[in-house]
């Protein structure tokens, strides 16, 4: 009985130390592409010839490079990027920058949400 008890024991050990971790191989190829803003704090884009993009880059599995752009009449007069390393957790790929959240991708939305001396961001875009 003992010995049956230390066999069940020692293979239900060796199961859970070599079950791996389900994670997917590559968060960074399912969000890059180009996103249009639709939203940025409530105020509705493109509005008057003004409009934004968010573009997220692969650089490897779990590391994107995202570049904000604002357009005024079609010509690029400002833009933004950084790059944030990437975690699943439910549906949703979260976007980290310096360990803090600063958005996830959910389907084909993108969102950037984060608090910076007291200002909130919130960027709504799409694909």
């Amino acid at each position: 009985m003992k010995k049956s008890l230390l066999s069940i024991l020692i293979i239900l050990f060796i199961a859970s130390c070599s079950k791996k971790d389900d994670v997917d191989p590559n968060l960074a190829t399912q969000v890059e592409g180009t996103y249009k803003v639709s939203s940025v704090n409530n105020i509705t884009f493109p509005q008057n010839g003004v409009s934004m993009e968010l573009k997220l880059s692969r650089i490897d599995d779990v590391t994107v490079n995202y570049l904000i752009i604002l357009y005024q009449s079609g010509k690029i007069v400002e833009q933004a990027d950084a790059q944030a390393i990437l975690s699943k957790s439910g549906d949703r790929i979260l976007l980290k920058e310096g360990g803090k959240e600063v958005g996830y991708v959910e389907g084909k939305t993108f969102i950037i949400d984060f608090v910076d001396d007291g200002e909130r961001t919130y960027i709504m875009a799409s694909k």
